[in-house]
């Protein structure tokens, strides 16, 4: 059978509850005050892609063709060429 806490336990166990939350929120205001670091981004004259970086996502798309054609082949039963034309850098608007 559970045994039934008097007053008192149930007063002791309220308070440390209240001092629980109490932490915690001291806790999230410390965090509050962390500085963040944000920087600016304009997207009428974005930052460039790389070569390097603008080679790796032609072959990326490359492969990707090659794997498409030779799936859409074996599901279509018949022979099909995709090519990657371009890899082109936009501006945004």
């Amino acid at each position: 059978m559970a045994d039934i806490l008097s007053q008192e336990e149930i007063d002791a166990l309220l308070s440390t509850v209240s001092t629980d939350e109490e932490i915690a929120e001291e806790k999230v205001e410390q965090l509050d005050f962390i500085p963040k670091k944000i920087s600016v981004y304009d997207f009428r004259r974005p930052d460039r892609v790389s070569k390097e970086q603008l080679r790796s996502i032609r072959n990326l798309h490359d492969k990707f063709a090659r794997n498409f054609s030779s799936t859409l082949s074996n599901y279509l039963r018949t022979i099909t060429y995709i090519t990657l034309t371009s890899v082109d850098q936009m501006t945004y608007g």
